[in-house]
């Protein structure tokens, strides 16, 4: 995420999928794991002042009670029965006076082939692997890692920018709505990432991740990245305006968008020179109204429903209530999960998988 200045199922599997679905769906728990050194980051002890809901009394435990809001309200949404791990931190990231990165996010492992898998021969991050095996499938790993920009507002780094560490989606003229940015990048570790190599079009290991299962082209043969060669692939990353998402759930939403629709679909982002850990694994920043999954931080927004379309595409299941999510302070910290046993791991590469926002 960046800111500028101006401001296939066997048998069995498929039983086991019947029975999960005959009860409630449970909502997931989202649980923040510390990684910062005493005094710095989420432990920062400079005296805070509440604001927006936000009755911290440090820096640090403000910040922490913002990772703490987004993950309750991601919770809210989806349903598992395997706890979410995020292992959070700040730590110094790409920056200059006019523009940063503000977060670098991405799962830390990926899985194919995992029991339940309803696609397989797939990539699935592990969080949503997790959910549909009913398992964890790496339980020495955290699910999700994320990095925040601990440069922000320092004289090389957006200079007079501050965080704004409050709920309620009012940051002030030079600040950056903290919990905007992390529902943003926590979507990113949900899945809302493909794991290809934006340059030459190659396939992670030689497989399809669950993204470019819906990843789609407009006017081209075949339309599915996930079906195209690489160099194909790699046509279709620089192809904008014709690349967009084909999932059913984020198709109906796709009338309430008055820009940034190609033929009836909502457009994915695919300028015409690759921005690592922006191409492709974001929405059109031509959507209008603002959607939550730019590439590029437009202001506070807490709206999840569009996102919860798209991780839904994926297979994400919803919590029993899907409730909706208010600008308001408070919020959820409910349990998600449903698992999996014997999956294929591999470690992802940082860099070139992650958001960069």
């Amino acid at each position: 995420m960046t800111s500028r200045a101006s401001s296939v199922l066997t048998a069995g599997a498929a039983l086991a999928a019947l029975l999960l679905s005959a009860s409630p769906a449970r909502a997931a728990s989202v649980v923040i794991d510390d990684a910062d050194p005493a005094g710095q980051g989420l432990n920062d002890p400079t005296p805070f002042v509440a604001i927006g809901g936000n009755t911290a009394t440090t820096v640090g435990a403000a910040r922490l009670a913002v990772f703490q809001q987004a993950a309750a309200l991601w919770g809210a949404q989806l349903s598992s029965a395997v706890t979410i791990r995020v292992h959070a931190q700040f730590a110094p990231l790409t920056c200059n006076a006019s523009s940063a990165v503000l977060a670098s996010t991405g799962a830390t492992t990926i899985h194919r082939d995992f029991p339940n898998a309803p696609q397989l021969s797939t990539w699935y991050p592990q969080a949503l692997a997790n959910a549909l095996a009913g398992s964890d499938l790496d339980p020495t790993n955290d699910d999700i890692a994320t990095t925040f920009n601990s440069g922000i507002g320092g004289s090389a780094c957006l200079a007079n920018t501050t965080w704004y560490l409050g709920f309620d989606s009012h940051p002030g003229s030079n600040q950056i709505d903290m919990l905007t940015t992390l529902l943003h990048e926590l979507a990113h570790g949900l899945g809302f990432q493909s794991y290809e190599n934006l340059l030459s079009g190659g396939e992670l290991n030689g497989f399809p991740d669950v993204f470019l299962r819906g990843a789609r082209e407009l006017n081209v043969n075949p339309t599915g990245l996930a079906d195209m060669s690489d160099a194909q692939r790699a046509a279709a990353n620089v192809s904008d305006p014709n690349l967009y998402w084909s999932g059913a759930n984020v198709q109906s939403a796709a009338a309430t968008f008055t820009a940034g629709l190609i033929g009836g679909h909502v457009r994915l982002y695919a300028p015409a020179t690759i921005q690592q850990g922006s191409s492709v694994s974001h929405f059109s920043n031509a959507l209008t109204p603002n959607e939550l999954m730019e590439p590029a931080y437009t202001g506070p927004n807490h709206n999840l429903t569009v996102t919860m379309d798209f991780l839904r595409d994926l297979g994400w299941p919803a919590s029993a209530s899907t409730p909706a999510v208010p600008d308001l302070p408070g919020g959820w910290l409910w349990l998600l999960a449903v698992a999996l046993a014997g999956a294929a791991s591999r470690r992802l590469r940082r860099d070139p998988s992650r958001c960069n926002r």
